[in-house]
């Protein structure tokens, strides 16, 4: 893919930031292009798929293929985002594969429903998006600099401000989509539902065994498709995160 199409995807898919690279010189915009077009191959899974397990799975499939291509030797799938996130690997100031992983991360949240727990999840879920990209996009601009703090304040009022707008942007798919960008207090403050939601709590109902073929699924068929892609990475992400509080027998 050549570096106008990459123009025309920006251009319908991302218009602010690629009005924004405009700015940058033509070598650099390049880099900014390959980076962006990723960042759009990404963002548009979460509302291009009728289930949330296949968005899992193509997930899966970008953090497969960004190992693939950081791996020694690169082995660089046949897709022009990575074939250009090859070229961009090599270039000054470009972005590591755990930056490009954790980007990929962000997007589960996509996936989900339901209002931000609150403000702080919500500021974080923009950092985590929008801020990564931001600061991997300045890293290809300038990539021997180094900001300083009142530098950072800038850079992380930016990346609300940019982020916010976004999420104001697409408000109403949001919503359709069953994703408000609100918290879970103001969506009770503006008077939407009659009642404050509750989480209600009755007696279990009668447990169905699993047929014998369903028990310790996982640990009998690793290498299953759904397995590896789905499961694989969501049992890994715990054990790092909970891994202080696991068993020896769990690790």
């Amino acid at each position: 893919m050549s570096a106008d199409t990459f123009a025309d995807t920006l251009r319908r898919e991302d218009p602010a930031r690629y009005l924004a690279s405009l700015f940058a010189p033509a070598p650099v915009r390049a880099n900014l292009w390959a980076l962006y077009a990723f960042n759009a191959e990404i963002a548009r899974i979460p509302a291009s798929v009728s289930e949330a397990v296949i968005g899992e799975m193509r997930l899966a499939w970008a953090r497969e293929a960004l190992a693939d291509l950081y791996a020694r030797p690169p082995r660089v799938r046949r897709h022009p985002v990575y074939e250009a996130l090859a070229i961009l690997r090599d270039q000054p100031g470009a972005p590591d594969e755990a930056l490009l992983a954790g980007l990929v991360e962000a997007r589960n949240a996509d996936l989900g429903e339901g209002a931000f727990p609150d403000a702080a999840e919500r500021d974080a879920y923009i950092d985590r998006t929008a801020g990564t990209l931001m600061r991997a996009g300045a890293r290809l601009c300038a990539p021997d600099w180094q900001p300083g703090e009142e530098a950072e304040r800038a850079l992380t009022a930016a990346v609300r401000l940019w982020g916010y707008t976004g999420l104001l942007r697409d408000f109403a798919r949001l919503c359709a989509a069953g994703r408000p960008p609100v918290t879970q207090d103001e969506l009770e403050a503006s008077g939407a539902f009659p009642a404050p939601m509750v989480t209600e709590i009755t007696a279990a109902g009668t447990f169905h065994e699993a047929e014998d073929h369903h028990r310790n699924y996982y640990a009998r068929n690793q290498e299953q498709g759904y397995c590896r892609m789905v499961v694989r990475p969501k049992i890994e992400k715990f054990r790092k995160v909970f891994a202080d509080k696991l068993k020896d027998q769990a690790r």
